[in-house]
């Protein structure tokens, strides 16, 4: 979902065309990019590859997964801006994203326009807004411990970047 997404957004404002790809061959990626010009690359993990890349290409997406900081900063030297967001189905699908002119490395970025994020005291991330689901299908929302107070719980461990104040 979260590459659909990104594509959705990016490609009427580039214009571009969109290359969905079944498979995360390393070899086959780089060859799709030198083969069809492909400017950037939107998945989970953006790692592997480390054939040069030639063309247009500048621009790694990262998202559904942490990205190593490791990964990030290896990119980078290489030249390459690395773009990273976070998000879930249940959020249709992306809760934050990174300005891709205005990267804060090592993060996922701010939430996007209508949409809310809280650390739990155990540090798991509650998301709440216009994007995120009521609830399941055929299943009661008292039924779910999903969802709380208005509060998607996603399961997932975060912390904040935001200096406290």
């Amino acid at each position: 979902m979260f590459g659909q997404a990104v594509t959705m957004l990016l490609v009427p404002l580039i214009p571009a065309e969109a290359v969905f790809m079944r498979g995360y061959s390393p070899h086959e990626i780089v060859r799709q990019i030198r083969s069809r010009r492909i400017s950037l690359a939107a998945g989970h993990g953006v790692g592997g590859a480390t054939e040069e890349f030639t063309g247009k290409f500048w621009v790694f997406i990262s998202g559904a997964a942490p990205l190593e900081p490791e990964l990030e900063e290896f990119w980078s030297r290489l030249g390459f801006l690395v773009v990273q967001g976070y998000g879930l189905t249940q959020t249709a699908p992306i809760v934050s994203f990174n300005n891709p002119f205005a990267v804060r490395k090592g993060t996922v970025g701010r939430p996007v326009e209508g949409t809310e994020i809280k650390i739990a005291a155990d540090s798991e991330i509650l998301v709440r807004g216009e994007s995120v689901t009521p609830g399941y299908y055929g299943v009661p929302p008292e039924a779910s411990s999903a969802f709380s107070e208005g509060w998607l719980h996603t399961g997932d461990i975060g912390r904040s970047t935001i200096p406290a104040a």
